[in-house]
C-alpha cells in the first residue's frame, strides 16, 4: 500500500477550494467551513494559504470532504463542483497561456507534466490512441478519500470542455481505494463545432 503521510500538494489545491466556498457561500461560508476543520488544519488557513507552498496533502482531502460536509449531503458529488470551479479559476491564474493555446490533444500531450505543479509524488500517465478518446491513469499515489477522485474528475472533464471538447462523457473507472493498483479516468468527447 501507497504511504500517504509524504504525499503533499500545492497550496493552489487548497485556495481553490476555499475560493469555491467564497463564491458559492460568501464569507459566512468560509466562516461555517472553518468551523468544521480540524485543528492543524484550521491554522494554516488562519495564517493564510500561500498558493506556491507545499501542504500535507491529506488538507487538500480534508477540505473537499468538509466543505460535502458543510454544504452538500454527504456523497462527495458536490466535490465534482469543486473541480470544475478550480478548473476555471486556475485558467484566469496559474495556466491561462497552457489552456488559452491548447486543444483537447494538446492538453492530452501535456498533461502529464502538471502533475507535478501540483504534487510531490505519484505521476499522471495518459494514454489516447483515438481521436477524442482518452485513459488517464494516477500511479503511485495514494488518494486517501473519493472526495479527491470526484474532484479530480470534475477538474479533467472542465478542463478537456475549457480547452474546446464538446459533449464530454468521462468515467471513473478504477479505483486504488476499491483495490485496483491505480486510479484510472476514461474520456470521450465530440470536436466542439
Amino acid at each position: 500500500m501507497i504511504d500517504y503521510s509524504l504525499q503533499k500538494s500545492k497550496g493552489y489545491t487548497i485556495k481553490g477550494a476555499l475560493n469555491f466556498v467564497e463564491y458559492r457561500f460568501g464569507r459566512d461560508g468560509i466562516e461555517r467551513l472553518k468551523e468544521n476543520l480540524s485543528e492543524d488544519f484550521k491554522k494554516e488557513v488562519l495564517k493564510g494559504i500561500v498558493p506556491s507552498d507545499w501542504y500535507p496533502f491529506k488538507f487538500q482531502v480534508e477540505i473537499y470532504e468538509k466543505i460535502d460536509k458543510t454544504f452538500g449531503n454527504g456523497n462527495f458529488e458536490f466535490c465534482k463542483e469543486i473541480g470544475k470551479y478550480t478548473a476555471e479559476y486556475e485558467i484566469s491564474t496559474i495556466h491561462k497561456l497552457f489552456i488559452k493555446i491548447g486543444s483537447p490533444d494538446t492538453i492530452l500531450k501535456f498533461g502529464s507534466l502538471l502533475w507535478g505543479r501540483y504534487y510531490n509524488k505519484g505521476r499522471l500517465e495518459i494514454k489516447s490512441e483515438e481521436k477524442c478518446r482518452a485513459e488517464a491513469y494516477i500511479k503511485d499515489w495514494h488518494p486517501i478519500s473519493k472526495a479527491f477522485c470526484i474532484d479530480l474528475y470534475g477538474w479533467m472533464e472542465k478542463t478537456l470542455q475549457l480547452a474546446g471538447a464538446g459533449s464530454i462523457y468521462m468515467k471513473h473507472s478504477e479505483c486504488l481505494l476499491d483495490g485496483f493498483p491505480h486510479c484510472k479516468f476514461e474520456g470521450v468527447w465530440k470536436p466542439r463545432s
